[in-house]
């Protein structure tokens, strides 16, 4: 076996944070579906799902009851944040959720690019198959290494078009049964993740437009806008005290280090709160 075991990342859990975890009931999961039944559902009525973790749960539970030996389904979502660089949804058979968490611009730096199979897929366009469970597997990234430990023998990521075009998305999908993936299997997979973009490029441009808005008009003000509170002469009266203040030694430490320490440095800086 090629063990290429690149050394483990330990992240620090604030630059992927956990945004929600769907599970559903078991009375709610499917028992039978089929392949065209699911993308007509993401054609309709997926677009009227609340989150785009409950769509994506729903997706991979609907997978599974076609008869797909699914052990793991992933999507992973390019955006546009001044502190996150996309968001990943993971559904799991053994656990029956589906987790969706943020991932900060910091992780992207903390990963070789031979090392990341997300940034070859989404920018680079690959489709990455890695058979887990025979005896010269390749196992060239982490998260081999993990399924492996899970049972895993078969692993695929495609990429997906947007419709928008800047960026793809990654889907993958990970079996746990003797002898991995059919070929029918994964033509199959293949072919309904091409209708993943019809809903992930809806809630990915609402979660851009929301994350926009809020950094740059603030938590308060950012929904308000995007509700349409947005005429030309309407305002509203608050109380509000405005406060100006200077860091000590920030001169010389600004004239000292390079633009890009300097800006760092303000991005740590902790948050004060004031209430009245």
């Amino acid at each position: 076996m090629a063990d290429i075991r690149p050394p483990p990342l330990r992240l620090d859990p604030r630059l992927r944070p956990t945004v929600e975890v769907v599970e559903r009931p078991p009375a709610e999961r499917p028992a039978h579906d089929s392949l065209d039944a699911i993308a007509e559902w993401l054609v309709g009525p997926a677009r009227r799902i609340a989150s785009g973790a409950r769509v994506f749960d729903e997706f991979a539970w609907r997978m599974l009851a076609t008869g797909l030996p699914l052990l793991r389904v992933t999507l992973h979502s390019p955006t546009l944040h001044p502190q996150y660089l996309g968001a990943t949804f993971v559904w799991l058979r053994t656990t029956s959720q589906t987790e969706q968490t943020l991932i900060a611009h910091e992780v992207a730096d903390m990963i070789r690019p031979e090392d990341n199979p997300v940034r070859r897929v989404v920018m680079g366009g690959e489709t990455l198959r890695r058979r887990i469970d025979i005896g010269d597997a390749v196992l060239d990234f982490p998260i081999l290494h993990d399924l492996k430990a899970q049972g895993a023998t078969d692993y695929l990521a495609l990429p997906v078009a947007s419709a928008h075009g800047w960026r793809n998305y990654m889907v993958t999908y990970v079996t746990d049964r003797p002898g991995g993936f059919a070929e029918r299997e994964i033509a199959d997979l293949t072919r309904v993740s091409q209708r993943l973009p019809v809903v992930a490029d809806m809630y990915s441009q609402r979660a851009i437009t929301r994350n926009v808005l809020n950094a740059y008009l603030g938590a308060k003000t950012g929904p308000r806008v995007l509700a349409g509170q947005i005429r030309r002469g309407t305002g509203e009266e608050i109380s509000a005290v405005l406060w100006s203040s200077d860091l000590r030694g920030f001169t010389a430490r600004s004239d000292r280090l390079p633009g890009v320490d300097t800006a760092s440095a303000l991005g740590n800086l902790p948050r004060l709160t004031v209430r009245f």
